[in-house]
């Protein structure tokens, strides 16, 4: 899979951890957040087992490479993707992410990029949201998605 220049491999442990980071503000955006070191949510499901939302964005730290990393490690239940990411953009990143094997996440494009709507239809996202958009609608839909991971 090509990458950018700024997807050099020795920064895959610096961009994990800020993935990390970002889950860990996700969780805690929806509520009820886990640990901080562990970066997951609980779902309520039995079994104690737990549900995650992974947040690929375009912050300078996070990038695509660095986020299916970390879905290959640990499935997330939730992806929320911006299509607008440098180096792997968010539908090269979904389209990469669907050919890992068992992977399951439902994925959520929010991005006000244009052909946006035609972008998340193609990578067969479950839900779209157009920035600017309204934070409680996202959240809603997220702990829904998380619900029925559950």
């Amino acid at each position: 899979m090509p990458i950018s220049r700024s997807d050099r491999p020795g920064d895959d442990e610096e961009a994990a951890g800020a993935v990390a980071s970002w889950m860990r503000l996700a969780d805690e955006a929806i509520g009820s957040a886990a640990p901080a070191d562990e970066g997951l949510r609980q779902t309520g499901q039995k079994g104690g087992s737990h549900a995650r939302v992974l947040v690929v964005e375009d912050d300078a730290i996070i990038r695509g490479t660095a986020a299916l990393a970390e879905c290959q490690r640990r499935d997330p239940a939730v992806i929320l993707l911006d299509l607008a990411l440098p180096g792997l953009d968010g539908a090269r990143f979904a389209d990469a992410y669907r050919r890992i094997p068992g992977s399951s996440a439902r994925i959520v494009v929010v991005s006000g990029t244009d052909r946006a709507t035609e972008t998340a239809a193609r990578i067969r996202a479950d839900a779209f949201f157009s920035k600017p958009f309204k934070l409680e609608a996202l959240i809603s839909l997220t702990e829904r998605l998380l619900r029925q991971a559950a």
